[in-house]
């Protein structure tokens, strides 16, 4: 597809420019000053803040950013300095402003102060709306967005997401969303998108339930189906009679084998047989789910205006623990 809804700055990056940011703090002496005052400001609360004394820390920032209310990276730290002080209120006016002014790098890492502080843009839930500008961005343009959930036709694995797409237009936006199916999509369509979240799952215990006696080895189980359709003793013999379930005799493959699997709990023969042929299939099953946590992406500021939108993925993994990555999406420029 030629025209796609987002599209990156530069034609040799890639569509979504993803970094990690262990920081938003950056060095002092990186931005120039006309006021001496508010360089020392900000130096002090640097080292207030390395302190962890944020109590400290943070009204300094704030002085600095007054002082110098353009200065994104000093926006930036009096974000995460009241991520840091629980004010996640003023936090995420802070880092919004940090977005609005800075550069790319600044804008990074003030999408992941934002990220931290819990923010997020509303989205449509389902179809296409128009999302307004965040107000620290000073734009009055909205953009659009049409939001698809999809899923995979798996039996044993399954697959399900939901796919944002993004455009000055709506019908651009839209564009986005038609291109992707809502039955098992393919990965470059998906792309094309922001990926909310993706779930997997798996019905191995089920599966194996209905199917781990059918191997290609030949078990006793097995053995016994062949018996009891030809109507001979087999390795299990009753009472009860294994060949028949609910007083009739079994006269298929598959009924045999769900009519002798019914004696499993009256023959420790077959309990023992049955329980190692579940066991070692859903064992298998496992071992062939993709298990990795999947990220969970909102939005988290947008300017129409600057066509920037800023997004954080959250990985969750053991423990409670969590991983945030933010990155910049850009959209394409207006014809």
């Amino acid at each position: 597809m030629e025209s796609m809804p987002i599209r990156p700055r530069h034609a040799s990056t890639a569509r979504f420019t993803a970094a990690l940011v262990g920081s938003a703090l950056l060095v002092a002496t990186s931005v120039r000053a006309d006021q001496p005052d508010w360089r020392a400001l900000w130096k002090r609360a640097l080292s207030e803040f390395k302190k962890k004394n944020y109590e400290a820390a943070c009204p300094l920032f704030a002085s600095a950013a007054e002082a110098q209310p353009k200065n994104g990276a000093v926006w930036g730290d009096l974000g995460l300095c009241y991520v840091k002080l629980g004010g996640a209120a003023s936090s995420i006016h802070a880092s919004r402003l940090a977005a609005h002014f800075g550069n790319e790098a600044v804008r990074k890492a003030a999408y992941y102060n934002l990220g931290l502080a819990g923010d997020r843009v509303t989205l449509p839930d389902g179809g296409c709306d128009e999302v307004p500008s965040s107000e620290e961005a000073q734009c009055k343009k909205s953009l659009f967005a049409c939001t698809k959930s999809w899923s995979g036709s798996g039996i044993v694995f399954y697959q399900s997401g939901t796919v944002a797409f993004f455009g000055r237009t709506q019908a651009e936006a839209q564009e986005g969303s038609d291109g992707m199916r809502e039955l098992d999509p393919d990965a470059s369509s998906i792309a094309a998108g922001l990926a909310l979240f993706e779930e997997h799952s798996n019905s191995c215990g089920s599966w194996c339930d209905m199917h781990a006696w059918e191997t290609t080895g030949g078990s006793a189980v097995q053995k016994q189906v062949e018996a009891c359709l030809e109507k001979r003793k087999g390795p299990y013999r009753g009472p009860p009679d294994p060949c028949v379930r609910e007083g009739k005799r079994c006269t298929e493959f598959r009924e045999c084998a769900e009519a002798i699997l019914s004696h499993a709990g009256d023959i420790p023969a077959i309990a023992r047989e049955w329980d190692r042929m579940h066991t070692k299939c859903v064992t298998e099953c496992d071992s062939n789910d993709d298990g990795a946590p999947r990220p969970e992406c909102r939005v988290v500021y947008a300017d129409a205006c600057r066509g920037h939108l800023g997004v954080v993925c959250e990985t969750r993994k053991e423990h409670g623990r969590s991983t945030l990555e933010a990155s910049e999406l850009t959209l394409s420029d207006p014809d």
